[in-house]
């Protein structure tokens, strides 16, 4: 019954590789083979990267832990204040 409430998309954190180049690594489990949306999946990857000012990356997965779609985004350099 429990999996009826299940939330998706199941999009968690897998590691963040903080003595080198502080990539923030993420996951989705693509439940029945619901993939993200491609533009709002860069969307939101983007202010993630922004914030986190450091790479971001997200594999989608299926069931089986098959890579479906991989991607990874850069934070965007802010120009400084004069």
């Amino acid at each position: 019954m429990a999996r009826q409430y299940d939330v998706d998309p199941n999009i968690e954190v897998v590691d963040v590789d903080l003595a080198g180049d502080r990539r923030l690594m993420l996951r989705h489990a693509a439940m029945k083979g619901a993939q993200l949306n491609e533009t709002d999946a860069k969307r939101v990857l983007q202010h993630l990267a922004d914030l986190w000012s450091y790479d971001v990356s997200l594999v989608e997965v299926d069931a089986a832990d098959t890579v479906l779609k991989e991607y990874v985004l850069n934070p965007r350099t802010l120009a400084a204040a004069a």
